[in-house]
This record gives C-alpha cells, structure tokens and sequence, in this order.
C-alpha cells in the first residue's frame, strides 16, 4: 500500500514538474523565440491591412447603384426590356455579394488573431517578470514596451475590425437594395 503511495506521489510530481521546469527565463534564447512570434504576429496584421487598404481604394472607387438611383429609378431598370441592364444589375449583385464574404472571411481571420495576441502580451509579461527578478532592468523595461504593443494591436485589429464591417455592410446593402427592386411587389 504504502509502494502504490510512493508511486502514485513521484507520479504527479513528474508531471508537474515539465510546466515548472519550462519557466522562463530573461536570457538570449526566450528573447529571440519572443522577437520571432512577435513578428509573425506583426507580418499576419500588416498583411491583413494592406489587404483592408486594398478594399477600401476599391470602395472609394465603387459606384453604388442604390445611392446614384431612386428605388423607382431601379425598379424601372429590372422593368426596361433591355436585357443589357439586367446583365449589369445582376453583376452588380453578384460582386457586391462577393465583396460582402470577402469582408466576412477576413473579418473572421482578424477575429483568430486576438487570442494569439493576448497569448503573446502573457508571454511578454513571463518575460517581464523574468527579467524584473534576474535584476535585467533595461530587458524588463522592453518587455513592457512590447506587451503595450500587444495592447494597442488587439486594439487596431477591433478597428480593423469595425472598418471592415462598415464595408461589407454597404456592399451588402447593395445587393439588397438591387433585389428588392426586381421584385418590388414581393418585398412590399
């Protein structure tokens, strides 16, 4: 009874210990994996905001049907016999409703980037406090620039965030307003 104790208690200290032996510490090598996460981290939000700047040039020169046109002026579009118009309303629909999953993809992909964020601020701050108790001031006061860096990130990608609902809503509003005027007596 007392072996299966023994056992049992040498058991679970050898679990624990890998998560206490993996503590970190203020030294070159966590400093170099830290730097390195933080640019993946940095690359993956700059690519998403050239992509938004993409957009958003692309947005500015949109023409909206549903703001150059009256509801009337649209439904007499969809009514004309020219099969013309209905090719470029149609098209219209389609690409508005394109743009609109498009901003919902990248929407999402910003969405998984706060907790990789927050998990790399946690990091900055295990380094932080390493290095406050290793006596490293100059490598502590740099850690706590980089998890204020983190803060401000998770902060640019929820405006990112809100920009890109903005434009999805608009080309969504685009579609709607175009297939309400196909049908007016359906929507009414």
């Amino acid at each position: 009874m007392i072996w299966r104790l023994l056992v049992l208690i040498t058991a679970t200290a050898l679990i624990t210990l890998p998560s206490q032996a993996k503590s970190v510490q203020c030294n070159e090598k966590e400093w170099n994996k830290a730097l390195a996460a933080q640019k993946r981290i940095d690359d993956r939000y700059n690519f998403h905001a050239n992509k938004f700047n993409f957009w958003l040039s692309a947005y500015h020169r949109q023409v909206f049907l549903h703001d150059e046109f009256s509801s009337q002026e649209l439904v007499s579009f969809w009514q004309s016999d020219k099969q013309q118009w209905h090719l470029k309303l149609e098209g219209q629909i389609r690409a508005s409703r394109a743009a609109a999953d498009n901003m919902n993809i990248e929407t999402l992909q910003l969405r998984q980037m706060t907790p990789a964020i927050r998990l790399m601020e946690s990091n900055w701050l295990s380094l932080n406090q390493a290095c406050e108790e290793q006596g490293f001031a100059l490598n502590m006061i740099t850690s706590a620039g980089y998890i204020q860096v983190n803060q401000k990130l998770r902060q640019e990608v929820q405006k990112l965030m809100e920009k890109l609902e903005f434009l999805r809503s608009r080309y969504s509003q685009e579609a709607e307003s175009l297939e309400n005027a196909r049908q007016p007596s359906q929507h009414n």
